[in-house]
């Protein structure tokens, strides 16, 4: 469950990022694009939006999703 795994990630922010997701479609606003231009953040950093995570609560018909990675000190993905 997502709560379960934001959890987890805060918990352990030094080694955990997250990375705004979009469908890449038409429909994806240009709130939604550059928050996925961000790349991955820290677990305690907003996107450009000011949200913490996907769905945009603004947006009732946001269909982005936010991925989690674990990386070492260095910040390579293990």
């Amino acid at each position: 469950n997502d709560d379960m795994v934001r959890k987890f990630m805060l918990e352990t922010t030094s080694l955990c990022q997250k990375s705004w997701r979009t469908v890449n479609d038409g429909n994806v606003t240009e709130e939604c694009r550059k928050n996925q231009e961000q790349e991955w953040l820290g677990m305690e950093e907003a996107f450009l939006s000011g949200d913490e995570h996907a769905p945009r609560l603004k947006n009732p018909r946001c269909r982005c999703v936010t991925t989690y990675r674990v990386v070492n000190m260095r910040g390579e993905p293990i």
